[in-house]
């Protein structure tokens, strides 16, 4: 093949906030574009679960359309924001708990010539509440 797929791997998350309202994290998508050129991307997206005992509860969805990215390795910085009933409970088990299990499952769709194959990602981590010290 002329042109390599590039690779796509949730690189981060980290707590941006935390409210009764809302949940603000940052999440990292880095991608990797093993080409000598730039390429463009038609979109990524993804869903954010989080975990309560055995399963997996939606919490939101995060997309990016129409970008480009360099050579080499590109990291995409993706702010997601959760407001809903589901974001009480998750709130409820993070503070008892100290931490939040979470999952991402998403599709990348850059366009490469004639083609646009869609390039899926996963990633699942715990992330540590970390309350200021009073």
């Amino acid at each position: 093949m002329l042109v390599k797929e590039p690779i796509v791997k949730v690189k981060d998350v980290a707590l941006r906030s935390f409210s009764l309202q809302s949940l603000a994290l940052d999440v990292i998508v880095s991608v990797e574009n093993p080409n000598a050129f730039g390429i463009a991307f038609k979109s990524i997206t993804f869903d954010l679960f989080y975990q309560s005992r055995n399963e997996w509860v939606f919490l939101s969805h995060s997309e990016r359309s129409q970008f480009k990215i360099n050579a080499g390795t590109n990291d995409i910085q993706m702010p997601v924001t959760v407001q809903n009933t589901a974001l009480f409970t998750a709130l409820t088990g993070m503070l008892l708990q100290g931490e939040i299990t979470i999952r991402i499952t998403g599709v990348a769709i850059p366009k490469l010539l004639l083609f646009a194959p869609k390039m899926p990602f996963s990633r699942e981590m715990t992330i540590p509440l970390k309350l200021p010290k009073v």
